[in-house]
């Protein structure tokens, strides 16, 4: 009994020294460690060892294909040599058709040069990656996925694989392309707007300018945002209105300022700056003339 289990324990520790050496730093490998799903080197019996790792397989398969994402796994040239159940029904295609470069055939028109594109400058890095792209669904719609890949090397380095997942990220664009379209709305009243309107960030720093202030200025935006070190304002009102502007940043409270500011043909103009520091807006309304 003694010696069964001092040969039991050897096994084992051979096993394990066995696994902790293998050279894969596979996922699917650790799995079968932490579920007990890997055969000991020191099995006897060949057929047993077969029908453990057959089980073992199968089960890590109906894991995989009963994760509500799309997995796949590449080989070090990129093509695929699987891709789970998700895939197959999310685009119709069976695993035969999808297999090698396959795949490519269920990519948007409009994304498949850039996508493949992309693919193969990764495979060349050895790099993680990640794009944006369309997948066609099996009744010929297409909806927005992200496809994220990650290289699998073995000890010395080299790749052996890459594993990827597709995740549908539909609705977000869709939300992120009515968020887009309020800023474009908001920004045509703002610029319809017959007067300055300017908001700046919590530390005073320019975030928009409407139409209005470009032209009257003749500068870009970028150009403005520096305004406290430009000619935008005259230089002996600059220091009272960069004083205002810092304790209402400070205090949070609205004030009004009256400042002279040139305009292109080097003439100046009076107007009076009023800001709204809790609405984070600042309108400007020009009350002179220039001749």
């Amino acid at each position: 009994m003694l010696d069964a289990l001092v040969e039991t324990k050897q096994t084992r520790s051979v096993s394990t020294g066995a696994q902790r050496g293998s050279g894969l730093k596979d996922p699917l490998d650790r799995i079968r460690r932490n579920t007990g799903i890997i055969s000991h080197s020191g099995d006897r019996n060949p057929q047993m060892q077969g029908q453990i790792m057959t089980w073992a397989d199968d089960q890590l398969r109906a894991i995989i294909d009963t994760i509500p994402t799309q997995v796949w796994s590449a080989r070090p040239d990129g093509s695929a040599e699987f891709l789970n159940q998700p895939w197959l029904d999310y685009t119709g295609q069976t695993l035969e058709q999808a297999l090698d470069w396959g795949w490519t055939a269920a990519l948007h028109p409009g994304d498949r040069d850039r996508a493949v594109a992309y693919w193969r400058s990764i495979l060349v890095s050895g790099e993680p990656g990640e794009i944006e792209l369309r997948l066609r669904r099996f009744d010929g719609g297409y909806r927005w996925f992200l496809s994220r890949g990650r290289p699998l090397r073995d000890a010395a380095g080299s790749i052996v694989k890459w594993r990827g997942t597709n995740t549908d990220i539909a609705e977000r664009r869709r939300a992120e392309e009515v968020v887009r379209a309020s800023e474009l709305d908001l920004r045509l009243i703002v610029d319809s707007i017959p007067g300055f309107v300017v908001t700046l960030s919590a530390a005073g720093e320019v975030e928009l300018l409407n139409r209005r202030v470009l032209e009257y200025f003749g500068k870009t935006s970028e150009e403005l945002k520096n305004w406290a070190t430009s000619d935008a304002v005259h230089p002996d009102d600059l220091p009272r209105v960069i004083d205002t502007l810092w304790r209402s940043v400070e205090t949070g409270q609205p004030y009004v300022v009256e400042a002279r500011h040139r305009r292109p043909m080097a003439c100046t103009a009076g107007s009076t700056l009023t800001l709204f520091p809790r609405q984070t807006r600042r309108v400007v309304v020009p009350v002179g003339t220039c001749y």
